[in-house]
């Protein structure tokens, strides 16, 4: 005869099954409702991302040689009036 904690411990494996069965049934209703975007409009945002990825790291390019001639030069100057 099975233990009072056994048999609870199998109704709870038994409710998680179903749980997990009821959720991926439900993930896969909700997948069939999802507006997935054409061919064409895939590779439309594709090129914005790539485009809009190169834009960030030149920005970032940019800004770091603004930074490090204003930081050279603050040195420069340090230097001189330390002499």
């Amino acid at each position: 005869m099975a233990s009072k904690s056994e048999s609870s411990h199998k109704e709870e494996n038994g409710k998680s099954s179903k749980f997990r069965l009821s959720f991926f049934n439900e993930v896969k209703e909700e997948i069939k409702r999802v507006d997935w975007p054409s061919s064409k409009e895939l590779i439309s945002f594709t090129k914005v991302a790539i485009l809009a990825t190169f834009g960030m790291a030149l920005g970032i390019y940019f800004t770091d040689m603004v930074l490090q001639t204003v930081i050279k030069g603050f040195g420069t100057v340090v230097r001189w009036i330390t002499g």
